[in-house]
């Protein structure tokens, strides 16, 4: 027990840089003694076929003490490199196959929910939106609430840090197994008189004041992706659906990323 505390104080102190020179250094020996031993079977295979015909190879071989050390190093090689090449359990971001419609005043809000499946907090945790639009679906080139002079430029918006809503926090820390928690508004619909949909609106990283992007109501297809600072980033394509009869907005999840 010592020895293994000792050696995860050591794991510490190295740094992952350095683990990873370490874990690469030891699979080279690992490697380069698996092939003396194969080597070794080999040429002693060899000799004993030959031998029954009276043609011994005249080979030098490696004597039993000799084999026996080099297999005990090839063991203690590989628990060392084992040890010092476990993953730590940390967090396991996944963002649900669901979008639920939150009314909010007159506006509808689409949100998506993230969950951590892993044992270890997600930290700092940034919204990120891919989006892929017409430029004649901008809305309003002089509108406060549209970053209008953007959005004309270019038809799609690339990996653009949105606001956390509900919490209007930049990034958030998600704790493990908190499924209601983890709200994040992903666009919101603003109705006309009649009760249709009249426009689309992606909140920006200041929030909806202004926006990312406003949209006329269509289909338009993107990707969400968290970006925790102490894990790899998850991702989820999602497709806007508007059915220009009845005004329903619906949201899917489709299998493959764009």
């Amino acid at each position: 027990m010592e020895l293994f505390h000792v050696l995860e104080q050591l794991r510490e102190k190295l740094g992952k840089r350095n683990l990873v020179r370490l874990r690469r250094l030891t699979s080279l020996v690992i490697v380069f003694l698996g092939v003396l031993i194969v080597g070794y079977g080999i040429i002693y295979s060899l000799n004993f076929v030959f031998s029954t015909f009276n043609f011994a190879v005249k080979v030098g071989l490696i004597d039993v003490p000799t084999l026996v050390t080099i297999l005990v190093v090839e063991a203690m090689l590989g628990l060392f490199h084992w040890f010092f090449g476990r993953k730590e359990s940390g967090p396991s971001l996944s963002i649900l196959d669901e979008a639920r419609k939150v009314d909010v005043g007159d506006d509808v809000h689409y949100t998506v929910y993230v969950q951590n499946l892993g044992k270890l907090g997600a930290e700092s945790c940034v919204a990120k939106l891919t989006l892929g639009y017409e430029a004649e679906n901008v809305i309003g080139a002089d509108s406060v609430l549209s970053n209008s002079t953007f959005a004309l430029k270019r038809n799609r918006i690339d990996d653009e840090s949105i606001m956390w809503f509900p919490f209007e926090k930049e990034h958030i820390d998600i704790r493990p197994d908190e499924k209601g928690r983890n709200r994040l508004d992903l666009f919101k619909v603003v109705k006309n008189n009649e009760g249709k949909p009249s426009k689309f609106i992606f909140p920006s990283i200041k929030g909806w004041n202004p926006a990312l992007v406003v949209l006329k109501p269509a289909t338009y297809e993107g990707v969400i992706k968290i970006s925790p600072m102490n894990d790899k980033p998850c991702e989820k394509r999602f497709v806007i659906n508007y059915d220009e009869k009845t005004g329903n907005v619906t949201v899917t999840f489709p299998l493959l990323l764009v």
